[in-house]
């Protein structure tokens, strides 16, 4: 490898490079960046496929939406730029939990939205009304 006289290219320095991501804000983003994509994702299953048409609205599916994908986008990003530091031995640990616990609470929120889907819309007197899965006894 040649070197131009004059540069000033340290080949040790290279070798010392901090590896992304350098700072906490850093992190925090590349978390937020994943878990919108997450979210993002799990929008479109309630949106078009568990409640799809105006079942979205009537039967909660917006505001359960909101709910869990708002948790998961902001619970998660916000730990890891509290607790990330280049300085910790064991930041992998760290992360690890932050991630199993967002993991933890998008699975549950998740079979909770599913769980509450209508199933059926039932006509009564003067009204439609939506009957979610939870609202159906399953030994009968």
């Amino acid at each position: 490898m040649e070197v131009a006289i004059g540069s000033n290219f340290d080949s040790s320095a290279s070798a010392r490079a901090t590896p992304f991501p350098r700072t906490r804000w850093q992190a925090g983003l590349i978390h937020l960046a994943i878990s919108a994509a997450i979210g993002g994702v799990l929008f479109a299953l309630i949106r078009w496929v568990w409640y799809p048409g105006v079942l979205f609205n009537i039967s909660g599916g917006a505001f359960l939406a909101l709910l869990v994908i708002g948790i998961d986008v902001i619970i998660g990003p916000l730990l890891t730029t509290l607790v990330f530091s280049r300085k910790k031995k064991y930041l992998w640990v760290d992360l690890s939990v932050i991630a199993t616990l967002q993991l933890a609470a998008f699975a549950y929120g998740a079979y909770m939205t599913v769980s509450a889907r209508p199933v059926f819309l039932v006509g009564a007197i003067d009204r439609i009304q939506a009957v979610g899965l939870n609202e159906i006894d399953p030994l009968n």
